[in-house]
């Protein structure tokens, strides 16, 4: 009797876990596609013909015909049933920029041609196999800054003979931090280290000797590419030097030129873009919020991170 009871409570639990992704719990709509169409139309003409001529044979494969779509539309409605998402971590982008927001699929069966749909934005079908996880990534276009959420994907359809697309609407969460759109101005500054310092144009690192070859970045000095690996028909390189320069130089909200926030914004962003391309030291001034002078990859995103989500 213990048995059974514990069996009877992995077989409800289980049936809760799969009924928010299964049928009961969603709705599906329905449109024939671009060829669906054109075999409706040749449909209905076979069945015209057959009609004014009594041909039996013309009745014969006019249903034959019309009985495979039917047979499709109960495996597409099956293809979409039984799929879990779960969001994957999201790169951070610029502003004006394409996110790519991706998915793990898992399904409890074998699933073929499924896609993932955000607004106008679609990601290339993928087959989704049982006990183990598919991925899809779906090209977001981004126009502002701020976090950018999805609260839901599309997933969509048209297996198995592509005369039916079938989707429906699966709740997600995921999040995509967009960062402001550098904007190309001078490079203004509060001295070196020194919040309370004079306003100053961002110093330029003395060059001492050669230091490595590291790959080109937006925001680089042009005058620095290395060509030749360009014509060697690698990618683009930029040419670093050893930097001399002391100290930090703090950039400030305050003190940057122009009409609106947003054109603020983007400013700080191409300074904090170009002074990290040239490896010198910067922190960022954002009213009540100071962040200290520093450089690397992890000190230019929480820059970035604090212009995204000011």
């Amino acid at each position: 009797m213990r048995v059974s009871l514990a069996s009877a409570a992995v077989v409800k639990s289980a049936h809760e876990v799969w009924l928010p992704f299964g049928w009961k719990k969603r709705r599906y709509a329905l449109r024939p596609t671009r060829y669906g169409l054109f075999f409706l139309a040749m449909l209905a003409a076979l069945l015209i013909g057959s009609i004014n001529h009594n041909n039996n044979f013309g009745y014969l494969l006019t249903f034959l015909l019309g009985g495979m779509v039917l047979v499709s539309l109960f495996h597409t409605f099956a293809n979409l049933g039984g799929i879990s998402l779960h969001p994957m971590a999201c790169r951070p982008v610029f502003a004006g920029d394409t996110a790519s927001v991706s998915f793990f699929l898992h399904a409890a069966a074998d699933k073929v041609a499924i896609a993932g749909r955000i607004g106008q934005a679609t990601s290339a079908p993928v087959d989704c196999i049982t006990g183990a996880a598919a991925s899809i990534t779906i090209p977001v276009p981004t126009t502002r800054r701020g976090m950018l959420t999805i609260q839901s994907i599309t997933l969509v359809t048209s297996f198995p003979l592509s005369l039916l697309e079938m989707r429906t609407t699966v709740p997600v969460t995921s999040q995509c931090l967009v960062y402001p759109k550098p904007l190309r101005s001078q490079l203004f500054a509060t001295g070196h280290g020194d919040p309370d310092g004079d306003e100053s144009p961002l110093p330029t690192a003395g060059e001492t000797e050669f230091d490595e070859l590291s790959p080109y970045r937006v925001g680089d000095d042009i005058r620095r590419a290395h060509w030749k690996s360009l014509a060697a028909g690698k990618e683009l390189h930029t040419i670093r030097f050893e930097q001399t320069l002391t100290g930090g130089t703090m950039f400030s909200l305050a003190l940057t030129p122009g009409e609106d926030i947003e054109t603020k914004l983007g400013r700080l962003s191409y300074m904090i873009v170009t002074a990290e391309s040239r490896a010198l030291e910067y922190g960022l001034i954002l009213d009540e919020l100071t962040i200290g002078a520093g450089k690397g990859t992890a000190h230019r995103e929480a820059c970035l991170k604090a212009l995204a989500l000011y």
